[in-house]
Formats: structure tokens, C-alpha cells, sequence
């Protein structure tokens, strides 16, 4: 068996949460089409034949103008501690930006394996994805540059494939039907808070904490008191 832990690290909207829920087949960190959705790092847990990831989605790597904003970015950066490889995600539209670069700079001296995973690929040219790679690759050494689309969860094969080669312990950290380590009280939190991100607007959805006060299950509903 292999095992190991990888963080899903980049700035706003470059489609971590989507990414870490295509590939655990199920709906474990919210997402929206707001920046900083995520504000805590939630563990996912990738299980196959002989095979187990680790994976921590983290929140976006962002300029922090609120005691909020600080603390997401420590969370984020966090999480590349003690991790076998990071993959850093980017929209692959835009390629690397100096403020990409910047978080690259303060990863590397984590000296963990990165890979760069060049997202949202969707409506790309093969000419201009190429030109992408090349520029990357020569801006940064990653260890890895696998383009994936997770909306649509191109290629995600391949980087679980490519990623296994990379892991290095030989024991299940959790059981094979576990995909998070989230309690259902903080899953039914971010949704709730998903929803007012998704409805709301301006600066009210980035105010809005979420809290499940009690959970009753009858034979056909389930009532939520938060």
C-alpha cells in the first residue's frame, strides 16, 4: 500500500475545493464563485486499491486587509507542513502570476515536491495550453506540470497516478470508507454558509458565521436548528 498527504494550496478561485471534491466523488469543502469561500483547512480522504491520500484544502492565498484574511493565509500556508507534495493550482487562463510567484517563493523552503497543476482547461487552444507550460516551467522548477480540468475532472486519473509515485509511507491514516474527517455539525455549517455566499452580496457573506445548534432526525426529515 501507499499512503501520504498533499495540500491543495493557491490563490483565490483557482477551483481547490471543486478539485478536492471531483476527486473524492463527493461534496466535502463548499464552494462558490466567490473568492475566500474556504476559511479552514478541510481534510479529504482519497481512498483506492492500495492506495490512501490525505489531501487538505485550504483557503485562498490572498493580499490580507482583515484579522480574517490574516488568519486564512496562516491556515493555508500551514498546511504545506509536514505534507509529501503540494499541489499548487492555478487558473490555467492566466498562467503565473507575480503574486503566484511570491507564494511559490515562501513554499519552496518547505522543500516539499510541488506540482503544478494548471486548471480550468476547458476552453483552452492545445496551442496556448503548451505556451502555457512552457513559461511555467521555466519561471519555476516544479516537480511536476499536469494540466487537469476539475468542473469536468479531466486528466484527475492521471494526477492521482502521477501523485502515487510520490508517496512514501505504507499504512491506511484513516478507514477506507472515510472521506472526511469533517463532523456532520461543520459539513451542514459550510453548506448553510454556502448558500448565503451564493445569495447574498457586497460585503455580507464574508461576515456570516455559521453555527448547527441541534440536529433532529425523524423517519423522512431531518430538522437543523442553526
Amino acid at each position: 500500500m501507499k499512503s501520504g498527504f498533499v495540500a491543495i494550496i493557491g490563490r483565490p478561485n483557482a477551483g481547490k475545493s471543486t478539485l478536492l471534491n471531483a476527486l473524492l466523488k463527493e461534496k466535502v469543502s463548499i464552494t462558490s464563485y466567490k473568492a475566500q469561500t474556504t476559511r479552514n483547512a478541510i481534510i479529504g480522504i482519497y481512498n483506492a486499491k492500495d492506495i490512501q491520500i490525505v489531501f487538505a484544502d485550504t483557503p485562498g492565498i490572498h493580499k490580507a486587509n482583515s484579522n480574517l484574511g490574516t488568519y486564512m493565509n496562516k491556515e493555508a500556508i500551514a498546511q504545506a507542513e509536514g505534507v509529501d507534495v503540494i499541489y499548487y493550482i492555478v487558473d490555467a487562463q492566466k498562467g503565473l502570476t507575480n503574486e503566484d510567484m511570491e507564494i511559490l517563493k515562501n513554499l519552496a523552503t518547505y522543500r516539499h515536491k510541488i506540482f503544478l497543476l494548471l486548471n480550468k482547461i476547458d476552453n483552452m487552444s492545445k496551442e496556448k495550453l503548451i505556451k502555457v507550460i512552457t513559461t511555467a516551467s521555466v519561471k519555476y522548477q516544479f516537480d511536476e506540470i499536469i494540466p487537469i480540468s476539475a468542473l469536468n475532472e479531466d486528466n484527475l486519473d492521471e494526477l492521482i497516478k502521477v501523485t502515487a509515485q510520490y508517496l512514501k509511507d505504507d499504512l491506511a491514516y484513516y478507514p477506507s470508507d472515510m472521506k472526511t474527517s469533517s463532523t456532520m455539525e461543520f459539513r451542514i455549517a459550510e453548506i448553510i454558509r454556502e448558500k448565503v455566499l451564493l445569495t447574498c452580496h457586497e460585503e455580507i457573506p464574508h461576515l456570516v458565521a455559521t453555527k448547527v445548534e441541534s440536529i433532529k432526525e425523524e423517519e423522512n426529515k431531518v430538522y437543523i436548528d442553526a
